[in-house]
């Protein structure tokens, strides 16, 4: 059985680079990305994420996961 909605294509937005944070040298690859998407998701500006700001991040990622866990015992 095929998929009706496969091949189709839907509108996205492309972002301009130009205000995007960088990673710094550090492992926090996957948080850059779980807050890239938290921030198209809702809406956000990228520009908003920040290097220093990773360690607050992570824990709230933690965080949410834990929340997540405990709901769904």
């Amino acid at each position: 059985m095929m998929n009706q909605d496969a091949g189709k294509i839907q509108k996205f937005k492309i972002l301009d680079g130009k205000d995007v944070p960088r990673q710094g040298p550090t492992n926090d690859c996957g948080v850059f990305v779980v807050k890239f998407i938290e921030s198209i998701i809702f809406g956000r500006p990228v520009s908003n994420i920040s290097q220093g700001k990773m360690s607050e991040y992570r824990n709230g990622i933690g965080y949410s996961l834990l929340e997540f866990c405990e709901g769904n015992r």
